[in-house]
């Protein structure tokens, strides 16, 4: 019993530690992850993410089973690949982030439909 009131108290005190900042913290990055699944979505780059997941899951094989020439091709890769993909991705990266520096606070509130409306306003009149 000691012991399930030692991590219930351990949990109580990682709760009490959390910061404003870091709930502010965590809303951007939510935000920022956000945008970049609904732009990754919208264009032909999800398939480029697909395989990008598939060749990063196929270094971490290779490192785990020594295997040391895929390891240091694919590491190569990466370290290319990288610069490559902002060449690639150029029209689409200049559009995301002229998204992003275009969107105010009101337009990011206006993509809730009306549901969402209703169901967050007692919880922001709570806050």
């Amino acid at each position: 019993m000691s012991a399930v009131l030692d991590y219930f108290q351990y949990v109580w005190d990682q709760l009490r530690a959390i910061r404003v900042v870091d709930v502010l913290d965590i809303l951007i990055v939510a935000f920022v992850f956000y945008y970049i699944f609904q732009f990754m979505r919208k264009r032909r780059a999800a398939k480029l993410l697909a395989g990008i997941v598939l060749l990063i899951g196929i270094l971490l094989i290779s490192s785990v089973a020594q295997m040391k020439a895929l390891n240091f091709l694919l590491s190569n890769v990466f370290s290319v690949g990288i610069l490559s993909l902002i060449v690639v991705f150029q029209p689409e990266l200049r559009s995301f982030l002229e998204k992003v520096g275009g969107t105010t606070f009101r337009n990011i509130r206006g993509k809730l439909d009306a549901s969402q409306k209703a169901a967050l306003v007692p919880v922001i009149r709570e806050v």
